[in-house]
């Protein structure tokens, strides 16, 4: 489901852009490509690093970190970078542990809100 809220979220009219490559293709020939490797709960849910990204970009290439981080510098700057590095860790700035623990009410509940937001959407 959040894949789907991701590239959906972030199309025009039901086209999406590959966030690494620009090649722009319908959402549903998209996938939700994550800035860093790996699947931390700390990470996994985070708007702020994924967003849609061609097969190509998001598997042949691995997830095209150095293109995708060039474009987490852009968008958040250094300190926002870093900040998204340590989450990554599950750690927030001050070294606080975040690393989330998902419940299935809580997970429903995310679930449920991707739901609701997408009815919003204007691409089906």
């Amino acid at each position: 489901m959040f894949s789907e809220y991701i590239r959906r979220k972030y199309s025009k009219d039901g086209i999406g852009t590959c966030i690494t490559c620009g090649c722009v293709k319908p959402w549903r020939e998209l996938q939700a490509g994550h800035a860093f490797a790996g699947r931390y709960n700390s990470i996994l849910y985070c708007e702020a690093i994924v967003r849609p990204q061609c097969f190509f970009c998001n598997c042949r290439k691995g997830g095209a970190p150095d293109e995708y981080h060039k474009w987490l510098l852009d968008e958040y700057g250094q300190q926002g970078y870093d900040e998204l590095l340590l989450l990554k860790h599950g750690k927030d700035k001050d070294g606080k542990d975040l690393n989330v623990k998902f419940t299935i009410d809580g997970l429903e509940k995310m679930i449920q809100g991707w739901k609701e937001e997408m009815k919003g959407f204007k691409c089906q």
